[in-house]
């Protein structure tokens, strides 16, 4: 006869485990190794003909200062073509493009919302480049940036690099975002270093021509991590420039960093089956310790938490635990009461919301993603 507290014993430790090994025994253990490997150092050779895409929806407000950034880059000019696509922009987004009068500079209009994914596609179909590096109209990137980007070319057994995203320190959910792309930059560096990065992230990244994969979706992807992946499925390496620097502002508020991670997780959700090709890869492993333990996270804290209450009786290490987790939530509560109340946040109980939030954020992305919600086209949420 199985004992009733047996099942919460494997849906405990079960969930337990694999939390520790998505968010603490994988990032250490593969830090720690990298550091057995030597630095990548690529020699400057031929810089390769870039050209530099920028989606844009509805940017006037952001538009011209990226159109100046990326005009600035320490670049030779008559290798750098600048394509912006308006996705059918209602504001002043297109007027400002046309007022630039440069060889370097095209416009690419889509008289239909068509989304993110469409607007690559049609830049990488005009472009001329031999690389192609995506950017975000609202990132600004640093003059020696593009060239650092472009340099792990020289190998030709790289197909795509990513770019180094920084978040500044303006904004309400600055502190967590800041905090989680200095920690996932450090453990790019170190997946890198022992073969492929798991995705590039969308502020900057680039990826050889001849190897763009154009997708086509009719549901919400994560645009940056299928383009950047299809490259390792047709056996090239994602490579990390850690010092090619971009940067984004964060949210301004909690409630809208909640909408883009949940927006992000539905990406994420849709994106599966278009890499699905990546399970034949040993790149698999990194993929699930990385980012499938991630995605399903919620779903583990919630069963973690569950089962702990029917092993309150077994031990003082569970009680230890429940009181641990009744804790950190009850923090991430003060947090969210700070956060409604417009007062300045202690990291004590910052970081237990940002950590919660992001976790329920990716429910409601998921949910959303099954209800339809989410569509190609996207909205602006800083």
């Amino acid at each position: 006869m199985v004992s009733s507290v047996e099942p919460a014993l494997f849906i405990f430790w079960f969930s337990l485990v694999i939390l520790l090994m998505g968010y603490v025994i994988y990032p250490v253990f593969m830090i720690m190794v990298s550091h057995l490997v030597p630095e990548k150092r690529y020699k400057t050779g031929r810089l390769p003909s870039v050209s530099i895409i920028i989606p844009a929806y509805n940017e006037e407000e952001v538009i011209r200062r990226k159109i100046d950034n990326t005009l600035s880059l320490d670049y030779p000019e008559e290798k750098v073509e600048i394509i912006i696509v308006s996705d059918a922009s209602e504001d002043g987004t297109d007027d400002i493009v046309k007022e630039y009068v440069s060889d370097r500079l095209i416009l690419v209009r889509q008289e239909e919302r068509q989304g993110k994914l469409e607007a690559l596609n049609r830049g990488a179909g005009v472009a001329s480049g031999e690389v192609l590096v995506f950017t975000d109209a609202n990132t600004i990137v640093e003059r020696d940036a593009l060239e650092k980007l472009v340099l792990p070319f020289v190998d030709p057994r790289v197909g795509a690099v990513a770019g180094e995203q920084i978040i500044s320190k303006e904004g309400g959910a600055a502190k967590g975002e800041g905090l989680y792309w200095r920690l996932e930059g450090k453990l790019k560096e170190a997946e890198s270093r022992l073969g492929s990065v798991i995705g590039a992230d969308g502020s900057m990244y680039s990826i050889r021509k001849e190897l763009y994969p154009n997708f086509r979706a009719k549901a919400i992807v994560m645009d940056d991590f299928i383009i950047s992946t299809s490259v390792i499925t047709r056996g090239y390496k994602l490579e990390y420039a850690p010092d090619a620097h971009s940067y984004e502002g964060a949210s301004k508020n909690m409630w809208i960093e909640f909408r883009r991670k949940a927006r992000i997780f539905a990406g994420s959700a849709g994106s599966i089956s278009l890499v699905l090709k990546l399970l034949l890869k040993p790149f698999v492993f990194k993929l699930i310790l990385h980012k499938f333990i991630r995605w399903f996270s919620p779903f583990l804290l919630i069963t973690l938490f569950i089962s702990n209450i029917f092993l309150i009786s077994y031990g003082l290490f569970y009680k230890a635990i429940l009181v641990a987790q009744c804790i950190f939530y009850g923090l991430s509560i003060i947090g969210l009461a700070i956060e409604l109340s417009g007062m300045p946040h202690s990291r004590l109980t910052y970081f237990p919301l940002y950590f919660t939030m992001t976790n329920v954020a990716e429910v409601y992305g998921l949910i959303g993603m099954i209800a339809g919600r989410y569509k190609p086209a996207w909205k602006k949420l800083r």
